[in-house]
């Protein structure tokens, strides 16, 4: 049974005021090694955090870095 005051809300990766996308394919093509990839990546999030679509990576430069990010926006929620 569903009570009419039960509210939902969705946060869609890509939908969000702000979205960087683009912004963070920028980031991976033009990082030289992962250390300066992590490095970009929190940089450019630490005032909004990430606001692109949701990513998985799987990343090694020639230096035999090995790597693993999981880019996802979360929504802030009053609760």
């Amino acid at each position: 049974m569903q009570s009419d005051d039960v509210m939902y809300s969705f946060g869609w990766g890509g939908a969000y005021k702000g979205e960087t996308s683009f912004e963070f394919l920028k980031t991976i093509t033009e990082a030289k090694d992962l250390p300066e990839f992590f490095a970009r990546m929190e940089k450019s999030t630490e005032v909004d955090g990430y606001r692109g679509m949701a990513a998985n990576l799987i990343m090694a430069d020639n230096s035999g870095n090995i790597g693993y990010q999981l880019a996802v926006p979360m929504p802030v929620r009053k609760d």
